[in-house]
């Protein structure tokens, strides 16, 4: 494979080759439940994934003072950390946090205390100043992992198997549809 295939490849099966995901449960305060299926059965996993924001700016965390840390640079357990982004567009930094509640309530409060208004939600922002992913997509796009990863035969099998089902449900369908014309005397 060439570099670029295996760029797109990671891109459509992500970077990290964990099989059998069928469900990711995350909650906004860093805790994701992933089930997978392996050899016939369901696996539960407990995993703590980071909180994440895109934001244009740091402007809206800077009263946070020192625990607002380059990533890389010794964030300690509480600090929120950021990675300035190389590349076009508006979303600047990814910024993390053990906690993506309390990461949400920082950049508020910066925000708040910017524009002089209460906000709800780091959405009102808008989409050029964050972008804030709903937890359980969160896992997945941080972590590289995808759904259904797994060798090619049990998904080809799976997909064979359900297209069966189709083609059966519609010989099914089609088959009734045209009974009942024939005992009318019509042609469906």
């Amino acid at each position: 494979m060439t570099p670029d295939t295996v760029d797109r490849q990671q891109w459509l099966w992500g970077w990290d080759p964990t099989p059998g995901i069928v469900s990711v449960w995350a909650e906004p305060d860093g805790r994701a439940l992933v089930w997978r299926r392996l050899s016939g059965a369901l696996v539960c996993e407990d995993v703590e994934p980071k909180g994440r924001v895109l934001l244009a700016s740091l402007t809206d965390l800077r009263h946070l003072g020192p625990r607002l840390v380059r990533e890389g640079h010794g964030a300690g357990a509480l600090d929120v950390t950021y990675q300035e982004l190389t590349g076009e567009g508006e979303l600047r930094y990814l910024v993390r946090a053990h906690d993506g509640r309390s990461l949400a309530r920082a950049v508020l409060r910066g925000a708040e205390r910017r524009l002089g208004r209460a906000l709800r939600s780091v959405r009102e922002l808008g989409p050029g100043a964050a972008l804030v992913l709903p937890p359980e997509e969160q896992y997945p796009v941080s972590s590289g992992r995808t759904y259904f990863r797994g060798p090619p035969s049990t998904i080809c099998g799976a997909r064979r198997s359900i297209w069966r089902r189709q083609g059966s449900i519609r010989a099914q369908t089609v088959s009734s549809s045209w009974r009942s014309a024939t005992r009318r005397g019509g042609r469906g």
